[in-house]
């Protein structure tokens, strides 16, 4: 490699290291929403189509179903 040639390599060795980190914030904040949306989701889904009688549950799940609602 010519010099002109590894100076080059070093420069965009440097410009990366600026220019990932937006990009991997973009990354990050996706896997955030996508890991938050997924609880909701399963949440809505679990208040939507659960159980229709509580009295079936054991008197503790009864309790702390009744709490969480």
């Amino acid at each position: 490699m010519s010099i002109r040639s590894e100076r080059r390599w070093a420069q965009l060795a440097r410009e990366l290291e600026f220019t990932r980190l937006p990009e991997l914030r973009r990354q990050a904040e996706g896997w955030r929403n996508g890991l938050t949306g997924l609880p909701a989701l399963l949440a809505v889904l679990v208040l939507l189509k659960g159980r229709d009688n509580l009295g079936d549950l054991a008197d503790s799940a009864r309790a702390t179903t009744t709490g969480l609602l």
